[in-house]
């Protein structure tokens, strides 16, 4: 009776291990694939949400030609925290904004939203890159936050959808989470792009970017009469003297 037993536990120990082994194979071979798909769906959400985008990277794979003295100095460290964030630049090279991914549990699983975050500090929109929840029920909780959530605050917070409030809670916990996130690391985004509104400055567009580099080739004319040198402050550079009205 004994050495059946033994026989029985050593089957089942042997079949439970073999099993191990074909699922852990299964994931080698797939997780590749998955990854891949995955990450293409992502691409596909940054291209329909910035439509302007020319290029989408993570921090940790910044192109050479994109890189800013505050990109250059990235820690490792400081590249992980930034693991789940994509950014996007139109073809002029100029920042759009980013796409945060989040995950929660709801109703029907795990879900992963990708949460739209552009360079106004606005959230532009949510997409969902894995979305398991009841048709029906959770998935019109996703429409209705699809709708909501465009061009509004980070502190925007839209009800509950009715019906689901299982998947509209893990729905806003996706999204609390991902903005709480992009808070947190607004400094370490701040290396790589700067996420104020831009503003243009006349003066720039007048006489271009103040430099260092003195410009020896200066010629008055009816408008500008007069350039003058000034050394001394934080800048050293010209000052001119424009002909009123």
């Amino acid at each position: 009776m004994k050495k059946q037993m033994l026989k029985n536990v050593l089957v089942l120990s042997l079949t439970a291990l073999l099993m191990g082994l074909l699922i852990g194979l299964t994931h080698f071979v797939t997780a590749p694939t998955i990854n891949r798909n995955r990450d293409k769906k992502i691409t596909e959400i940054g291209e329909s949400v910035y439509v302007e985008g020319d290029k989408f990277f993570r921090a940790a794979d910044i192109p050479k030609d994109y890189k800013k003295q505050g990109a250059e100095s990235l820690t490792s460290a400081e590249e992980e925290k930034l693991a789940d964030y994509i950014f996007a630049f139109n073809e002029n090279k100029e920042y759009l904004g980013l796409l945060a991914i989040g995950k929660a549990n709801g109703y029907g699983g795990e879900m992963e939203i990708a949460v739209a975050i552009n360079r106004g500090d606005l959230i532009e929109s949510i997409k969902a890159i894995e979305f398991k929840e009841t048709p029906g029920i959770g998935d019109v909780a996703l429409r209705k936050y699809e709708t909501e959530y465009k061009n509004v605050p980070l502190e925007f917070e839209a009800e509950n959808s009715a019906g689901a409030t299982v998947s509209s809670k893990a729905l806003k916990s996706v999204i609390s989470e991902v903005v709480a996130g992009y808070k947190a690391n607004k400094s370490i985004i701040e290396k790589i792009v700067e996420l104020k509104e831009i503003v243009l400055d006349p003066v720039d567009l007048i006489f271009g970017e103040i430099t260092e580099v003195l410009d020896p080739d200066f010629t008055a004319n009816e408008i500008v009469l007069e350039r003058n040198n000034f050394e001394g402050t934080k800048a050293n550079g010209y000052s001119y003297v424009a002909k009123s009205g």
